[in-house]
């Protein structure tokens, strides 16, 4: 009597532990697959000639997770014969497998924004150092009017720069 009750308990254990690994298996299965975090849509009416652009989602993947940097500080560089912008940024990356990879150029309220991305491979080999960064990112200005223009660079730092001339 005492071997069956044994036989019992025991068969009921192993199926709570089938139960729990299968939910920690599929858990894993998820944590795994790429996620996407939406950003919410810019919709704004842009001066005529200009391409919007949405912000572009911060994405992670078992290899490498792509994601907005932190940005200290920015210069604008304006050129009135073309007319072109540049803006130079500044700021750190969190470790020494993090490159910038891209940039966005969107308009919002009728500020330009600049959203500025890394790239980092994901790998137990990254040393946690933070690495400086110094970049330049030339702006889509084409179609713009003599007009004072703000530029937003990850929703964070800000400036301003004058077209004189269409």
């Amino acid at each position: 009597m005492f071997a069956k009750k044994c036989v019992g308990l025991l068969s009921r254990c192993f199926d709570q532990l089938r139960i729990f690994l299968f939910v920690v298996l599929c858990a894993a299965a998820v944590a795994c697959t790429a996620v996407e975090v939406d950003s919410p849509a810019v919709l704004t009416v842009e001066p005529e000639g200009v391409v919007v652009s949405p912000a572009e989602p911060i994405t992670h993947t078992d290899h490498q997770m792509t994601e907005t940097v932190a940005v200290d500080a920015i210069t604008l560089f304006v050129t009135e014969e073309t007319p072109s912008v540049t803006v130079n940024a500044q700021g750190m990356l969190p470790d020494d497998c993090s490159r910038i990879s891209h940039s966005r150029q969107f308009w919002h309220n009728g500020d330009i924004h600049l959203m500025i991305y890394a790239t980092r491979n994901i790998a137990p080999t990254c040393t946690a150092v933070a690495q400086a960064w110094d970049e330049p990112f030339k702006l889509d200005v084409h179609g713009l009017s003599a007009d004072t223009y703000t530029v937003v660079v990850n929703n964070d730092v800000m400036s301003e720069f004058t077209l004189h001339a269409d």
